[in-house]
C-alpha cells in the first residue's frame, strides 16, 4: 500500500473557488430577476437605478467567473506538478 496523504487545498484555491461560486450565483441570480422584471413589467427599457445594476452584473461576473476559473485550474496544476516533483 501507499503512504500517499490526501491533497488538500491551500487559502488562495478555497477562495478562489468561492469567488467563482458567489459570481456565478449572483450572475444567475440577477438573470433571473432580470427575466421576472421584464415578465411583469417592471422592467420597460430603462436602465436607471437599480435594474441597470440587476441587469448589468450577469454581463460582468460571468466572464470575470470564467477568468478565475482558468486562474484556478493553473494554480492547481502548477501545485500538483510541484508536489510529483517532490516525490
Amino acid at each position: 500500500m501507499s503512504n500517499s496523504t490526501p491533497e488538500t487545498a491551500n487559502r488562495a484555491q478555497r477562495i478562489l473557488a468561492f469567488m467563482i461560486a458567489t459570481l456565478v450565483i449572483v450572475a444567475l441570480l440577477c438573470f433571473a430577476a432580470a427575466m421576472i422584471g421584464y415578465a411583469t413589467g417592471a422592467i420597460v427599457n430603462s436602465f436607471n437605478g437599480l435594474w441597470g445594476a440587476v441587469i448589468m452584473i450577469p454581463y460582468f461576473a460571468l466572464p470575470v467567473a470564467l477568468l478565475l476559473t482558468v486562474a484556478l485550474l493553473a494554480i492547481t496544476g502548477v501545485r500538483r506538478s510541484r508536489e510529483n516533483r517532490a516525490r
